[in-house]
């Protein structure tokens, strides 16, 4: 709960001598926000009539899925905030945009009509008569921030919907200082987070920097007034009676108090607390609680069974720390100071992370996500555990089986406390008791399993693709009988309270009979990707499907073939052919031209065509085998040419029928452990093939200007990309534009900025070495290593220098995320298999568009693997030592220059890096938008 909310942490476990803090607490927010009934606030402007802002053609699904139907699901819908006007005016709302009225105290609630799915995050009363809600969403793919912003000038009995377009989702609303405030997530248009507007919501602009502070402030005395714990919640719960998580609360004169939280539960107190009865909602509760490790185990099949195949009552609780942090949308107008830190975290902003999450949960109808902390010890967990439930009191608890064993023991015996009568474990991708095949239809709602699965993953990992089954085990019966169980539900005497009051429309057999035909089109579709069949027939293929698909689902079914033309990049011994990933891609946009994951694919393609490190690719013949044995290198050699001059031999290699053999390693001694990680001798590599690198994808005619997309650091890095690669020949006005909009983004002070500055918290400098080439030992002893200053990436410190002829890198990460190996391929072999070992992954952006990146990995046995969309695409020279030093793992690499820039001259200048560990068994997937986080500039002197 963000938003219109009051901490109601120590009172409830002693309640009376405590009345006085809920009074104080309440006020000091009605100050905030609401001013006095009755009252014109000068500034403010009439409302003029507003017009419902469509999506227009070729947008795709803006925030549900078509089997979701918001109208019907209001009555259900969480609240997240609640606002009165003096005693009697009340507004709430909450998901889908819910928006509820009541004109008699609270006792009484009446749903208002408004052409919105979004999430409503906070409400606010600017005067007796006029009334503001905010909230948004994000598109599905990009995950781009939307806002929503309504209007009434009734006291709510109808909303207008503002055009906002240029706003991301808001989170809250502050009246300070004669101005409606707003904050939310960070705006590439107004490069900040919170807004400010003069004219009672109808527009809106940046708010002085010089205000941020004082408004911080306001922001962090409501974040403060917060409920934070499950054991606050959970006293809430027993307070009011109610077993829900209470969202949010206010006051309605001297004694009254409503709260409202989850399934649209309100409960209203009149003598602060002391005494409480359900206005709307009564008896409504959890039915089925779904417990997951972290956000890419929640089993949207068995959920979206659940809830909109049996209408019944769901919601999800989640362990994983790195999830539970607040949004960092306000943080990100931190001074400059605030961001000086020795280490850049790698995953992506944790608030924004829990924002998709819970969108992805609204489409599948669950009452929202809730988060587990971290325990500081057994008994905190145990008591964390215990009061959950107590929240929720489910009948069914879902476990994942991926929790340990402790943890498992721990949720049994809380279940059983507290009265659930069937607790079950639940496997992605594996088999057990029960199995849900993604390819099951699902009459009541229309809908294959799978599809569950496909619409949550375009918000929380669009480029993972859904697992083809789920299955459930039973742990424990109240009834005593474990037997397999058809739904998590069945058998079981529900209360009614526990199911959705929405009902069913019934499904047309028609329906059916399209979504069978999606099925088989989407194997005919697979089949043709797999035999790489001719360009132009794939493209009337995917035309085909799409045309005989219902409309609604036409957005999963080509996302999911761009996906399955990208997702075997990377995959040993198996790639697809540029053009069909391309038809993949301009067959997306033909169909959703005006959707914000068309405009990435545009730039996507522009990146791709045009990407430096492309250019570096080679074809490799079909007669060139990888597997061929290590060769041990001995002393580099030297000879004498014809003209009499010295030469290394390690660096001069004889061609030999067009093609150029490897030589010796140039830094191997009788004491080093150095592994040629490219070229086994005598292994033969290609020359580089040019990739038509300087072709520019520009938008479509037909397309809208998506400005949000257009001012994102994302989109101007590419364009700076198209000026290097095409010896800037944009038109002197474009180029201008688009350098002074990237300046303007590295100013602001956004997560954007330190990768765009020199000299930033970020960026490393990579001086040339004067003092000789190190010798690879792992050993960080070199000159021109105790020159370098390192830079610390998540787990990995990294140095880099250079040379005339070589790039090197110094690369230490703690030996304790590098310990299993279960690959089988020799070290010095090409391309060994490292998906089954613990191993390093070094980014080399040369260009900076963050869309393409020449790619190292490597272990601590010196295997090796090298890539830019797949192996065998790149085959560089290049050279590791690793080396255990204590507590850590020392890498030496050194990496030919001729293999990064070709034969290029010119100085080196800036590139970007990104180095991360990755687990045994831990993908390594392509990214829709890069995150800044995970990369840090370099600059070569």
């Amino acid at each position: 709960m963000k938003n219109n909310t009051v901490r109601m942490t120590r009172w409830l476990a002693n309640p009376r001598p405590h009345f006085l803090w809920i009074v104080v607490a309440t006020m000091m927010s009605a100050i905030a926000i609401t001013p006095p009934v009755g009252a014109q606030a000068p500034f403010l402007k009439p409302l003029p009539a507003a017009h419902s802002q469509g999506l227009g053609s070729g947008r795709g699904p803006e925030v549900v899925p078509d089997y979701c139907p918001t109208e019907s699901l209001r009555d259900d819908a969480t609240l997240r905030a609640i606002s009165a006007n003096g005693d009697e005016l009340v507004l709430a709302v909450g998901d889908h945009g819910t928006i509820l009225r009541s004109d008699d105290g609270g006792y009484k609630w009446s749903s208002v009509e408004i052409d919105v799915a979004s999430r409503l995050s906070d409400v606010a009363w600017i005067d007796d008569k006029q009334a503001i809600a905010v909230g948004g969403h994000y598109d599905p793919i990009t995950r781009m921030s939307r806002s929503r912003v309504l209007l009434s000038r009734d006291a709510g009995r109808s909303w207008r919907i503002v055009d906002s377009n240029e706003l991301p989702r808001l989170r809250s609303l502050v009246l300070w200082d004669g101005r409606l405030v707003a904050c939310g997530d960070w705006s590439s248009i107004h490069r900040s987070s919170m807004y400010e507007s003069v004219d009672a919501g109808l527009n809106w602009q940046s708010l002085d920097p010089r205000d941020h502070a004082r408004v911080q402030s306001l922001i962090q005395r409501r974040a403060d007034a917060e409920i934070e714990s499950a054991s606050d919640l959970a006293r809430w719960s027993q307070a009011i009676g109610v077993p829900i998580a209470s969202r949010c609360f206010c006051r309605l004169g001297e004694k009254t108090v409503l709260v409202a939280g989850d399934h649209g539960v309100i409960a209203r107190s009149d003598d602060l607390g002391r005494q409480w009865m359900t206005v709307r909602g009564t008896q409504r509760r959890t039915a089925i609680l779904f417990v997951s490790t972290n956000a890419h185990r929640v089993p949207w099949s068995l959920l979206g069974r659940e809830t909109i195949e049996h209408r019944r009552r769901s919601s999800i609780l989640m362990l994983d720390a790195d999830d539970a942090s607040e949004s960092l949308s306000m943080k990100s107008e931190l001074p400059q100071s605030a961001l000086q830190q020795t280490s850049l975290p790698l995953a992506s902003p944790n608030g924004m992370k829990r924002d998709w999450l819970e969108q992805a949960a609204m489409g599948a109808v669950a009452s929202g996500v809730d988060v587990l902390r971290t325990p500081s010890n057994d008994q905190t967990q145990k008591s964390e555990i215990q009061n959950w439930l107590l929240i929720h009191r489910p009948s069914v608890i879902a476990l994942d089986d991926q929790l340990d064993d402790l943890t498992q023991q721990r949720f049994l015996a809380a279940a059983m406390s507290v009265g659930a009568e069937r607790v079950v474990t639940y496997s992605i991708g594996h088999m057990g008791n029960s199995l849900l095949l993604s390819s099951a239809t699902l009459p009541q709602s229309g809908t294959l399993a799978g599809d569950f699965w496909q619409d949550a993953l375009l918000l929380v990992e669009p480029t993972q693709m859904a697992p083809t089954t789920t299955s459930t085990r039973t742990l424990y019966e109240s009834t005593g009988n474990t037997t397999r169980v058809e739904t998590l539900g069945a058998g079981i005497q529900l209360e009614p309270g526990q199911n959705l009051t929405a009902g069913h429309s019934p499904t047309a057999r028609r329906r059916m009979q399209v979504v069978l035909a999606r099925q088989r089109n989407t194997v005919k579709l697979d089949e043709m990707i797999r035999d790489a069949v001719e360009p132009r027939m794939m493209k009337t293929a995917l035309q085909l499907a799409l045309d005989q698909t219902a409309p609604e689902d036409r957005f999963r079914l080509a996302w999911y073939v761009v996906q399955s033309t990208q997702q075997r990049v990377g995959v040993a011994g198996e790639s697809v052919d540029d053009e069909i990933r391309d038809v993949a891609a301009q067959v997306f946009q033909d169909y959703f031209p005006n959707s914000s994951a068309a405009a990435w694919l545009r730039t996507w393609l522009t990146a791709t065509h045009q990407s430096c490190e492309r250019s570096q690719r080679i074809r490799q013949p079909a007669a060139v085998s990888s597997q061929r044995p290590f060769v041990a290198m001995g002393e580099p050699q030297s000879k004498t040419s014809e003209a009499g001059d010295v030469v290394d031999s390690a660096l001069e290699l004889p061609s030999t029928s067009g093609v150029d053999v490897a030589g010796v390693s140039p830094f191997q001694d009788s004491s080093s452990m150095v592994v040629q990680a490219s070229a086994v001798s005598p292994i033969q590599v290609p020359h580089a093939t040019a990739m038509n690198t300087a072709k520019s994808m520009r938008p479509n005619a037909s397309a809208d200007v998506d400005l949000m997309w257009e001012m994102h650091p994302l989109k101007l890095l590419i364009e700076h990309a198209e000026k290097i690669a095409t010896g800037n020949r944009l038109d002197s006005s474009e180029n201008h534009a688009s350098t002074a909009n990237l300046d303007a983004v590295a100013r602001s002070n956004s997560r954007w900025s330190p990768l765009l500055t020199r000299d930033g918290t970020f960026s490393l400098l990579a001086k040339q070495s004067v003092s000789g080439p190190p010798r690879l030992d792992g050993q960080y002893d070199d000159p021109c290593w105790q020159a370098a200053s390192p830079i610390q990436i998540g787990d990995v410190e990294l140095r880099c220098t250079h040379d005339q002829r070589f790039v090197y890198f110094a690369v230490q990460v703690p030996a304790d995320k590098l310990g299993s190996d279960r690959s089988t391929m020799p070290a010095g072999q090409r391309d060994c298999d490292l998906d089954a070992s613990d191993r390093v992954r070094l980014r080399l952006d040369l260009d900076q568009d963050l869309l393409t990146s020449m790619q190292l990995e490597f272990n601590t046995r010196g295997k090796t693997r090298d890539g830019i969309e797949h192996p065998a695409d790149w085959q560089p020279t290049w050279f590791i030592a690793p080396k255990q030093n204590g507590s850590h793992v020392q890498f030496e690499i050194a990496v030919t220059r001729a293999d990064l820039v070709g034969t290029s001259t010119k100085p080196l200048k800036t590139w970007f890096f990104s180095a991360e560990v990755l687990a045994a068994g831990e993908a390594s997937p392509w990214q829709i938008i890069p995150l800044p986080e995970q990369w840090v500039r370099v600059d070569f002197q």
